[in-house]
C-alpha cells in the first residue's frame, strides 16, 4: 500500500503541470486482484491491500479527473505467469499479453478486471455476496 501512495504522490504534482502546459493526458494503473472481493483464509493482508488499492483509484480518479489523469485499477484473477507456476492458458486462466491488451482497452474504466472471463467472475462473486448472508459465503 505504501509503494502504491508513494509513488503515485511523487507523479502526481508533474501530471498536473504537463495537463495545464500542454493539455496532454495523464494515466496512473493500479494492480489489483480479486482477492479484493473475494476474501480468501491465509491471504487477509494481502485482500487488504488490494481492497485499498481499489479505493485509491476510485478517490484519485474523482480527484484527478480536472488535470487529464485517467486512473484505473485492474483486478486481475488469473493470468499464466510464473507466480502461478504453469505457463499454461484456459478460459479463465489468460496469457500476459491478452490480459494486458483486454485491460489496456479499459484503461479509463476505474476498477475493473481487465480481461472479460473475470469480469464474468467479479460480477457473479458481487452479485453472491450481496444476497447470501456473509456465514454462507
Amino acid at each position: 500500500m505504501y509503494g502504491a501512495v508513494l509513488l503515485t504522490r511523487e507523479v502526481i504534482q508533474s501530471f498536473k503541470t504537463r495537463y495545464e502546459q500542454s493539455g496532454k493526458k495523464s494515466a496512473i494503473t493500479f494492480t489489483s486482484a480479486m482477492a479484493a472481493i473475494v476474501p480468501v483464509p491465509v491471504i487477509g493482508m494481502y485482500s487488504a491491500s488490494k481492497i485499498f488499492t481499489d479505493f485509491l483509484a476510485w478517490g484519485l480518479d474523482y480527484e484527478l479527473a480536472k488535470f487529464g489523469v485517467d486512473v484505473s485499477a485492474w483486478r486481475a484473477m488469473g493470468v499464466s505467469t510464473n507466480i502461478l507456476d504453469s505457463p499454461e492458458t484456459n478460459f479463465m486462466i489468460a496469457s500476459p499479453e491478452i490480459y494486458v491488451e483486454q485491460a489496456f482497452g479499459k484503461m479509463t474504466s476505474g476498477v475493473h478486471a481487465g480481461y472479460f472471463p473475470h469480469e464474468i467472475v467479479g460480477l457473479i462473486w458481487t452479485n453472491i455476496n450481496d444476497v447470501m448472508p456473509q456465514s454462507l459465503c
